[in-house]
């Protein structure tokens, strides 16, 4: 299980925008904790303020994740601005890429 630690957080700062990286994160969904229902996510984001990082954990170990810049929430269109992006975390993190912003 990936837990989301203090030493963890400042390996993913280096590719967010600059701003991000004084952001002071909270866990809001868990599937240990509030199970595998993407309604249930919408429902416990709904009332976060800002931008959210969401991150997940494949079966196979992977880390992957997105640098939302609005809430997350169900929308027939795009939402959000160019400081939103998607990346992947392994344990040698080295940034190649940086979010656009």
């Amino acid at each position: 299980m990936l837990t989301l630690t203090f030493p963890l957080v400042p390996q993913l700062a280096v590719g967010l925008p600059p701003h991000w990286t004084s952001c002071t994160f909270s866990l809001v969904y868990s599937t240990a904790r509030d199970g595998f229902s993407l309604s249930t996510l919408y429902r416990k984001v709904r009332y976060v303020q800002g931008g959210q990082l969401l991150l997940i954990r494949d079966t196979l170990g992977g880390v992957f994740g997105a640098v939302m810049s609005e809430r997350m929430h169900c929308s027939p269109h795009f939402y959000g601005t160019g400081e939103s992006c998607v990346f992947h975390w392994k344990p040698d993190f080295q940034v190649r890429f940086r979010c656009v912003y």
